[in-house]
């Protein structure tokens, strides 16, 4: 799987810009898209599709349930990842009729997410910033570099108390300003936006100019 994705990525940083925005579809609201270049190249690797109107919505917050199908798009390939069988995904708000029930076993299985104390896993909720990092990390397979990250502070809103402190300091590398604010700050407990996650799965990758 990792390799799978270090050639693919390879692949497309061996590409100009150029030729990845005309390899990728132009979404209706292509101005307002932060972290563009990210965007095209996730659009161009068929992991994100945008919306029926043809837009991107950069801005909208992601679900706990889209970014299951984000993260299985990413590690399979589209293609795979919609052959998945929608099998039991062990929480009890997700039947196998869900939208993501398929993604979400799928992440459950892998370790990349957890549900909650009560059984849920709640899929139409939407992500933090700080729970996107985690999931990031475990996704590409990073768990095993946490302690090198658990008492830095990247960001002065992030505290090496934060819980998420290892997870957000992993996912940004050092390079603040990508995954942060222009003020410097990170804001673990806002919500994460759809280019925001893409961004923070790129560097994830290794793709550091995101």
């Amino acid at each position: 799987m990792k390799k799978f994705l270090s050639l693919v990525l390879a692949l497309v940083m061996t590409m100009s810009l150029v030729t990845v925005s005309a390899g990728a579809k132009d979404f209706t609201d292509d101005a307002s898209v932060k972290y563009a270049e990210g965007v095209k190249v996730m659009d161009l690797l068929g992991v994100i599709n945008g919306y029926e109107d043809g837009s991107f919505k950069p801005a909208n917050t992601l679900t706990r349930g889209a970014a299951a199908k984000i993260i299985c798009n990413l590690l399979l390939t589209p293609s795979i990842a919609d052959t998945l069988p929608a099998d039991k995904t062990g929480f009890k708000d997700v039947p196998s009729t869900n939208t993501f029930a398929k993604y979400i076993a799928y992440c459950a299985n892998a370790k990349i997410i957890n549900g909650y104390s009560d059984g849920t896993f709640r899929p139409a909720a939407t992500l933090t910033r700080a729970q996107f990092c985690k999931m990031a990390v475990y996704a590409m397979g990073c768990g095993k570099e946490l302690g090198k990250y658990s008492t830095v502070t990247v960001f002065p809103d992030v505290k090496p108390s934060h819980w998420a402190a290892s997870y957000i300091n992993l996912a940004s590398k050092g390079k603040a300003i990508i995954l942060g604010f222009a003020d410097g700050y990170f804001r673990p407990d806002s919500k994460v936006t759809y280019a925001q996650a893409v961004t923070i799965l790129m560097r994830q990758l290794g793709y550091t100019d995101a």
